[in-house]
Formats: C-alpha cells, structure tokens, sequence
C-alpha cells in the first residue's frame, strides 16, 4: 500500500514541512518553487522497487530536452566537492554526471553557479536527477519519519532557482521570438502580462486566472493552457481525454461517470463524486464547449484546481492563441459560476 496507508504521518510531515496533503502526495510551495512529495513503485514481483520521490518543480518547463542524472564512477564519489576552484568544478561536474539534451546546454552546465549547485545537491544525495520539469531525489522505501525531507527540498529549490535563472539567460531560438510576438498581441488587447524571458503569458481572463507557456516534449513543441477555478467546485472530479486518461485517472478513487452527452462520453472519462453534482457541473451546453477543445489539443485535464489543455504545436499565430485561451477561460469560467459561493465546497 502507497506509503504503508500511513495516514497521519503524511499528515503530521506535511504539517511540519508547510505543505499540505493531497491522497497519497505531499505538496506545496518552498521558497516559491512548487515541490512535491509522494511514494513511486517501479517493477513487479521480485523486481518490485519503492521509493520516496522528493521533486521540486520548474514554474516553467527548460524547454532543452534536458536530462541530467548521477554517473556511477567511483573515483567521482569519493572527491570532496567544497572549496573546488573553477576547474576542478568543471571536472567534477564531468566525472559525476552525464548530461544529455535536444538544444546546446554548454553554457547552462558552464556556469559556475549551476555546476556549484548540482555538487551541493549531489554531495547531499547521490540519487539526483534533473529533466526540464524539474529535480528530484529519490529515497529507498515509503516510510517519511526517518527521512530529511526539509533539507532536501530546501537543496532541490536553491537547484531549480539556480538552473531556472541561468536558462533564461541563454540566447533566444527563433521561435522564441515568433510565440513572443503572438504572446504580445494577445496580452496588449486582454490587459495581460508576458514574461519574456520564459515565454508565459498571465493574466485574468473571464475572471479566471490564466497562463499560457512553451513545452517541449518527447522532441515535439507544446502549447500548454491554464485556467484555474475561481472558487472551488461543489464536487471532487477529475476529468481527462480518454487516450491519455487512464494512466491519470487510476490515481483517483472515485467512481466511473456518464454524462449522458454520447459525443462528450466517447471522449473523456470522469471520475468524481456527488455524482449527481458532477453532472450538474458538466451538464450542457459545456460539453460541447470542451468537445470542441478536446478535437484542437492533444491532452485535456480537469482536476480541483482548475483547467489545462496542451496543443501539440507551437502557436505563433495570435488569432488562433487568442481564441484557445479564451475557451479555456469560458470553461473554467463556467465551471465555477455553477459552484456554490466560496468557503461552501465540496468537502
């Protein structure tokens, strides 16, 4: 069972730490950085591994294809990494590491406070692995009590901050500039806000708290929306496309619901519960509103929080940005007028 069903210890961690429980999953924010702790399984039978997985988050995806994980070499594991000069950084940084990414990543391993802070991080665990969403260690097993969980996620934050800095400091590509410029339009004539360097559009949209940013996965761009809630919804329901959702909704508990609306059920499975409320918030004519949305993306998710849809493309064309940010909008938008007023959720 996930972290032995131990209940009130995630609870107890979770009070120490400033962070706040979610099922199985320990989360929050540390030093503004989104962090996260929760128990992985990999394997099966006598193959089966568990582990502890402590993450901290990029607020924006690198966008590199990056991937940076602990080399094995012995003569690496048993150098000291405090009082390095800048060569010997350098070569530890080389001899512990194995760096792999889609664009150039010298100069963002080259600098001298990403190589100091991926040493303090691998000096504190070996188990360190860094992609373009994120860092994380990984302790063997499920149990919390005896781990140092504060000092880690306090590591993993000053790495992110770090490695998040020296990135947007790296030379634009050209599509960069092309989504910068669609991005531009779309916040000039919305009251909105782009942040240049990571290429995130923000603001409020039909009352609605909305970003949009740039990913990069599995060698393909994305365009990533999302619009959170207003209030919280008078229901628990999680919603996701039916090819991607079975992976993201088995997480859930809740029960499997129709709605009644073929076009919409062939699409997406919802799990929730009341189950009258979830209909409720999902009754027409927004079903068609998200069928429409499900047929231009390639993922779309709806959770406690709010809205998000990935396009599998870059969109420079400030029409089309603007158009899909506002179906996003109009959702969530939607969803939280037929909640009740705040503080009167679903519990």
């Amino acid at each position: 069972m996930l972290f032995g069903g131990r209940r009130e210890e995630r609870a107890r961690v979770a009070q120490e730490l400033g962070l706040e429980v979610d099922g199985h999953v320990i989360q929050g924010t540390r030093a503004g950085v989104p962090v996260h702790i929760k128990p992985i399984t990999e394997g099966s039978g006598d193959n089966r591994s568990s582990y502890t997985e402590v993450r901290a988050e990029f607020v924006v995806p690198l966008r590199l294809g990056l991937t940076i994980v602990r080399t094995l070499r012995l003569g690496a594991a048993l150098r000291g990494v405090f009082g390095m000069n800048d060569g010997e950084e350098n070569a530890a940084v080389d001899e512990r590491f194995s760096v792999k990414s889609d664009f150039n990543a010298d100069a963002l391993i080259g600098d001298a406070t990403v190589r100091h802070a991926l040493l303090r991080a691998e000096a504190f665990h070996s188990r360190l692995r860094v992609s373009d969403r994120g860092a994380r260690f990984r302790f063997p097993g499920h149990g919390l009590a005896r781990l140092p969980l504060a000092d880690a996620l306090t590591h993993l934050a000053e790495l992110v901050k770090v490695i998040a800095n020296a990135r947007w400091e790296l030379p634009r590509e050209p599509y960069e500039d092309a989504v910068s410029k669609a991005m531009k339009h779309v916040a000039h004539g919305n009251g909105l806000t782009v942040e240049e360097r990571s290429l995130t559009l923000a603001g409020s949209v039909r009352t609605c708290e909305c970003r949009v940013w740039v990913d990069y996965r599995l060698g393909k761009f994305e365009t990533v929306f999302r619009a959170r809630f207003r209030r919280p919804l008078n229901a628990k329901l999680v919603l996701a496309r039916e090819h991607f959702g079975a992976s993201f909704l088995k997480l859930f508990g809740y029960q499997d619901i129709v709605i009644g609306d073929k076009a919409f059920d062939d699409i997406f499975l919802v799990k929730g519960e009341p189950k009258d409320a979830v209909r409720a918030l999902l009754a027409p004519p927004l079903t068609s509103a998200m069928v429409e949305i499900a047929q231009g993306s390639k993922h779309l998710k709806l959770d406690a929080s709010g809205v998000l849809a990935h396009v599998g493309s870059l969109m420079t064309d400030e029409v089309a940005l603007e158009r899909s940010l506002n179906k996003i909008a109009s959702v969530a938008a939607t969803l939280s007028d037929r909640s009740r007023p705040s503080g009167s959720g679903y519990r």
